[in-house]
C-alpha cells in the first residue's frame, strides 16, 4: 500500500489482502476487499496456471497447483516458480475515491482504516471479522495504558490483537 499525495496504490500477489473498512450513516462497519486473493480455485487463475503446463487437483478440499500450493501467484516457492506468475495485482485510487468507499467514518469517529494481511489471518479469520475487530480495538483503545498515537497507538494494538487471534 503505498499513499501519495495525490493516490493510493495497492498491489498485491498471492493471498496477500488489503481490506477497507467502511461506514453507514448508523456507524456499522462493512469491509471492502480492495484485493483479489489469486487461488487455484479462481477460473482465470487456474487457466494461467494450466496455459503454464501445471495442473490444479484438490488436496482436502482445496484446490492446489501440482497438488501442493493453493495460490497461483508467488515471488516465492522456487519449486513451483515456471507454473506460477510474479505479476501483482495493482489498482490504484484517488483519495477522494477512497474517502466515499470510507462511508461515514470519519463523522462517526472511526477513522478509515485498511487491513493488510496474509493467509494467516485470512485462513481463519473473514473480511468481516478482521474489521470488526480493528474497529472495536479502535473504539475502545486507552493510550493512557497502552502505546500512545504517535507510535502506532490503536493501529499497533490492533495489528497485534489480530496476530494473536490468528495464531
Amino acid at each position: 500500500l503505498l499513499v501519495t499525495e495525490d493516490v493510493i496504490i495497492i498491489s498485491s500477489i498471492g493471498d496477500s489482502r488489503a481490506v477497507l473498512s467502511s461506514a453507514n450513516e448508523r456507524g456499522e462497519m462493512t469491509a471492502i476487499a480492495l484485493t483479489k486473493d489469486h487461488v487455484a480455485s479462481d477460473p482465470f487463475e487456474r487457466k494461467l496456471v494450466i496455459e503454464k503446463g501445471g495442473f490444479i487437483s484438490s488436496s482436502v478440499g482445496i484446490d492446489r497447483v501440482n497438488g501442493t500450493l493453493a495460490i497461483t501467484r508467488s515471488i516465492g516457492d522456487a519449486g513451483l516458480a515456471p507454473l506460477l506468475s510474479r505479476v501483482p495485482h495493482v489498482l490504484s485510487y484517488t483519495h477522494d475515491e477512497i474517502k466515499k468507499l470510507c462511508g461515514g467514518n470519519e463523522s462517526q469517529n472511526m477513522p478509515c482504516f485498511v487491513v493488510l494481511t496474509s493467509d494467516g489471518l485470512w485462513d481463519v479469520m473473514t473480511n468481516q471479522e478482521a474489521v470488526d475487530m480493528v474497529a472495536t480495538v479502535i473504539a475502545s483503545y486507552d493510550a493512557t495504558d497502552l502505546v500512545s498515537w504517535n507510535n502506532g497507538g490503536a493501529f499497533q494494538e490492533a495489528a497485534e490483537v489480530l496476530a494473536i487471534d490468528a495464531y
